[in-house]
């Protein structure tokens, strides 16, 4: 793992200029530079490389060097520097926990309305979840491009009184891929299948439950609050606090009775938004 990184894209983040701009786009923005992206989808693996996916190649990194720097010296002019450098840390940690396998067998809390599934369908979400995270791994390729949230949950929502499942309780659903069941269908009914599924425990607390009318209404009032603030300071309003660690502020003030800024809240992010959002809560 790096000790320490340079977050091109969190800078421009930092600086309003988009929460998600690419490297092609903070090249021409900043340093008034194009570059084609004409070789994205052309045979890497094909030898020799030709002349233009060599110039490709070395686009993607030859402007690196003029781009921190520029960026840098924006990040001090607007007095967001420590900010930033504290946002990059956390990236690094935040990669070192995403590495603990540990992490990868919670997996499936992360998906959207697992806590409407029964604790036999929740636990093979949970398996499958673990299985897409290994797989992902080993195919070098993000879990996205692997299964698709939505794919998983329906897996698991399959309802089965026979006690087997069988290729045509995988056809039934109609996956954001077709590819799908022909490159892992196989593996996904072995793991449903396996008999140790039905002594695996989920823990149901680790969900993300719908909040309350009440607890909604102060959610919206802490979006509010980030939005102006973000509006105020010209940073991206996704960098100052994104929706679920806002649910996670809201959910702890309903279960300790007080706002615990911790993790992603903790740093700078609590120097800004602990006195605008506590008197929400008084």
């Amino acid at each position: 793992m790096p000790r320490e990184i340079f977050d091109s894209q969190l800078a421009a983040a930092f600086l309003g200029l988009g929460y998600s701009l690419s490297y092609q786009g903070l090249v021409k923005l900043l340093l008034g530079e194009e570059i084609p992206k004409d070789e994205t989808r052309s045979d890497w693996l094909k030898r020799p490389l030709t002349d233009t996916q060599l110039q490709y190649a070395a686009n993607d990194v030859s402007y690196l060097l003029a781009l921190r720097e520029a960026l840098w010296e924006q990040l001090k002019s607007k007095d967001v520097l420590q900010w930033f450098e504290e946002e990059c840390v956390s990236q690094t940690n935040l990669a070192t926990e995403i590495e603990n396998e540990e992490s990868w067998k919670i997996s499936y809390t992360m998906i959207s309305n697992a806590w409407k599934l029964d604790d036999g369908s929740l636990s093979r979400l949970r398996e499958i979840c673990y299985w897409r995270e290994l797989k992902a791994r080993e195919k070098n390729k993000p879990k996205n491009w692997i299964a698709k949230d939505n794919d998983l949950f329906n897996i698991a929502s399959i309802k089965q009184d026979l006690g087997t499942f069988s290729s045509a309780d995988l056809e039934s659903i109609t996956f954001s891929d077709r590819r799908f069941i022909g490159r892992y269908g196989d593996e996904i009914l072995n793991l449903l299948n396996n008999p140790s599924m039905q002594q695996i425990c989920v823990d149901r607390s680790l969900l993300n439950f719908p909040l309350r009318p009440a607890l909604r209404k102060q959610l919206k009032a802490c979006q509010s609050v980030v939005s102006s603030l973000a509006e105020k300071l010209s940073v991206a309003p996704e960098l100052l606090a994104r929706k679920r660690l806002l649910q996670n502020l809201v959910r702890d003030y309903e279960s300790f009775g007080e706002l615990r800024w911790e993790g992603d809240l903790s740093g700078w992010r609590k120097e800004l938004l602990e006195p605008e959002i506590n008197p929400l809560f008084g």
